[in-house]
């Protein structure tokens, strides 16, 4: 009954999404209820989020299932992943109405004022008030049902992603998702000359998508040729597992194929969740695409993508091919760009990107743990490593990441600017005590020092590592993390200690926007309240 619950769930938000998009095509609402929409959307995948989370509470520690001629395999790990994943999803929905009903108040009132000083020939008021109108002056122009109804669509995708046991389910997955971010970004840019910045992002990422695509599909076409399945736990049989051994033991043409197929599948997902050398895709996007996008791709996004990742590279299959030197020498490729990239970038998106690629490195090194020299019986298990890096995952792209950039676009919410530069955050610390406060502890978090939960999860890593006798890699992450620190309080000294009077944002219209939004926007900032605690206290749960 509990399996068919879950499956109730997930195609409810598909059917909701195919609703939305119908209606979308056919017929057109006022912005106010497409709005109110989003809000919707988003508190109805929080409540299927809180289905997923009661069923956790009533299953076995290692309950599993299969659906759809083992195509879904549904575990007890992989719905704690999909609870994490769709109530960060539902929050970003909420968090996006409040950015879009913002966007649109503020149009409406610029064209009012613009219309009513037309009729009294009054230009050089017009010109005077200008600098008041948002960034975002085109967006009000695609607010459709399309959109909430797309994203809701991504969401049930990307929980298939979650529970897949199929290697082309899981292309597919992967490809579906992707294609519908694509106009999302470009859309949603803040004007014609960002639009056009973020369609070239966009177009990098989807030519390196495609070409990671075809690497991902010749390298199934190996492995199918090698055992004749693309099912994960079936090729993990005892059968499939002797054979592909005893194939690598002659060395013949066959192992060949094999290993060169897996190599590629791993080419192909490393490059897909950003890790380094294959990252340049994730600098431009990050950069490009629009604050409030961030939110799902930072977030919700990763988690599903680097799912997977952990799903393929912790079974037997991929053990038995021997690549995981391979994994840990892009783990340390990303260690050092990561640390090293970030040092003289002045863009805060850019400067994200690195943290990511960095962090991700840790999620990789985790896996790796599992297939070098082991010191004790509890790093054997596949389950406990599975549980490290999901455990990593989380934390970091739900707890850190994610409100690193609710920070960004809370700033945009009461300025009605853009937060890019490092310049542009001179002096936060005074015109918003509050949020720059939230922004320097997430920092202090990302950057691993104590007592914060970016520190925790390094810190367990570390323990991983050093069980698993893994002392020069150690050395590096202590080097690697001295250097990345620099950027981090590179970016807290300009919020608290400009060097500069000539801010780029203008004192008096901050305070005049927080009085007039502040009350509208509390939600935003109510979450950002809850991940800094979290980031702070977390010490004390973890002891």
């Amino acid at each position: 009954m509990r399996v068919v619950s879950s499956v109730y769930v997930l195609f409810s938000i598909l059917l909701l999404s195919l609703i939305m998009l119908i209606i979308g095509v056919f017929f057109r609402h006022s912005p106010k209820n497409i709005v109110k929409l989003f809000y919707n959307s988003g508190i109805f995948v929080i409540i299927c989020s809180l289905l997923y989370f009661y069923q956790i509470n009533n299953i076995k520690p290692h309950y599993n299932h299969f659906l759809f001629n083992n195509s879904i395999y549904i575990s007890s790990s992989d719905l704690i992943i999909l609870f994490f994943f769709l109530i960060l999803w539902g929050i970003s929905m909420i968090i996006t109405a409040n950015w879009i009903d913002k966007i649109r108040s503020l149009n409406d009132n610029n064209n009012n004022n613009i219309i009513n000083n037309n009729k009294n020939n009054n230009k050089n008021f017009i010109n005077s008030h200008n600098t008041y109108q948002t960034p975002y002056n085109n967006t009000s122009n695609i607010l459709t049902f399309e959109i909430p109804g797309l994203l809701l669509l991504c969401a049930f995708i990307l929980s298939l992603l979650i529970l897949v046991n199929d290697m082309m389910t899981a292309y597919l997955a992967i490809e579906a998702s992707s294609l519908i971010m694509y106009p999302i970004i470009v859309c949603y840019s803040e004007s014609k000359n960002k639009r056009i910045y973020a369609l070239e992002g966009v177009i990098k990422y989807f030519i390196f998508n495609g070409v990671m695509s075809v690497f991902y599909l010749a390298g199934v076409a190996m492995l199918y040729f090698e055992v004749n399945s693309i099912n994960i736990l079936e090729i993990e049989s005892k059968n499939f597992i002797d054979n592909l051994n005893t194939l690598f033991l002659s060395k013949d043409k066959i192992s060949l194929i094999s290993h060169i197929g897996g190599l590629m599948i791993l080419i192909s997902i490393s490059g897909k969740i950003g890790l380094a050398p294959l990252h340049f895709w994730t600098l431009d996007l990050y950069q490009s695409a629009p604050t409030f996008v961030m939110l799902f791709l930072s977030s919700a996004n990763k988690i599903a993508f680097v799912s997977f990742f952990i799903k393929i590279f912790l079974s037997p299959t991929f053990l038995s091919f021997k690549i995981h030197d391979i994994i840990w020498t892009l783990s340390i490729i990303s260690l050092v760009i990561g640390s090293l990239g970030g040092i003289m970038q002045s863009n805060i998106k850019r400067i994200l990107a690195y943290s990511t690629i960095y962090n991700l490195a840790f999620i990789s090194l985790i896996i790796t743990s599992y297939g070098f020299r082991i010191s004790d019986n509890l790093i054997s298990s596949s389950e406990f490593i599975k549980h490290k890096s999901i455990h990593y995952t989380i934390i970091y792209f739900g707890a850190i990441a994610m409100p690193s950039f609710l920070t960004l676009l809370i700033l945009e919410f009461k300025t009605n600017n853009t937060y890019y530069n490092i310049n542009d955050i001179k002096n936060i610390g005074k015109s918003h005590p509050f949020i720059a406060f939230c922004l320097t502890i997430l920092l202090l978090s990302m950057a691993g020092l104590p007592p914060f939960a970016g520190f925790i999860i390094k810190f367990e890593t570390l323990q991983l590592l050093l069980r698993s006798e893994m002392y020069w890699t150690i050395g590096i992450i202590l080097i690697t993390s001295s250097i990345s620190v620099f950027y981090y309080l590179r970016i807290i000294s300009f919020i608290y200690f400009p060097n500069t009077k000539n801010y780029l944002v203008d004192k008096d219209k901050i305070l005049q926007s927080d009085t007039n939004q502040i009350k509208n926007y509390n939600f935003s900032e109510i979450f950002l309240f809850f991940a800094t605690m979290f980031n702070i206290l977390y010490i004390v749960f973890w002891y």
